[in-house]
């Protein structure tokens, strides 16, 4: 997997769907969303055809301020996780990931007022159809244990749909700790949609 990596969505889509692709233009991951699911239902494939199903992403409560999202591999094995921190992420969204026992890794809104301002005008006539192409939220990923800075995710101009680059990757990780990544940055990417 090279970074930079792209998650692309259609906004017209009725349910989300994410085509995922790294620097070369591969793809990576294709994930489809499902619809009417009181608890979220989230199935990862290896490409559009959706013959391999590689994870699946579990919320552990129905509808609730903070859940913690499972992501579960082909074997249905918990290999990593996902919890917004719902007290913290009122003002600036924060989320903690844990990829199997080692890693623990701090997601963070490094500007509250662009999605603030992106919000606003989104609202407005003309200014909504710009909005998202001038302003771009960006989220700084921290490896809490060293406490530094190892990634950043940030939202790209598109007019048609939405795209979000997850930069390179400042962490010594093996291929699948960096596929489980950006597999939860997945989830990290659905939950950030749905604040605005």
């Amino acid at each position: 997997m090279q970074f930079p990596v792209k998650l692309r969505f259609k906004l017209a889509a009725i349910a989300s769907q994410i085509y995922v692709t790294d620097a070369s233009g591969a793809n990576i991951f294709y994930v489809k969303q499902k619809l009417f699911k009181l608890k979220e239902n989230i199935e990862i494939f290896t490409d559009s055809t959706k013959t391999q199903k590689i994870y699946t992403v579990k919320a552990d409560r129905v509808i609730d301020f903070s859940p913690v999202f499972t992501l579960l591999n082909a074997q249905d094995q918990e290999i990593g996780s996902v919890k917004r921190l719902g007290r913290k992420s009122i003002w600036r969204a924060t989320y903690q990931l844990q990829i199997g026992p080692g890693i623990q890794l701090t997601v963070s809104e490094i500007n509250p007022w662009v999605k603030v301002a992106d919000a606003f005008l989104s609202e407005i006539p003309f200014f909504g159809l710009i909005s998202g192409h001038i302003l771009h939220p960006k989220y700084a990923i921290t490896d809490t244990t060293a406490n530094q800075q190892i990634s950043i995710l940030s939202k790209q101009p598109a007019f048609f749909e939405g795209v979000y680059s997850l930069d390179n990757l400042n962490a010594s990780f093996d291929e699948n700790t960096q596929q489980t990544f950006t597999a939860l940055m997945i989830v990290v990417v659905l939950r950030e949609r749905l604040r605005g």
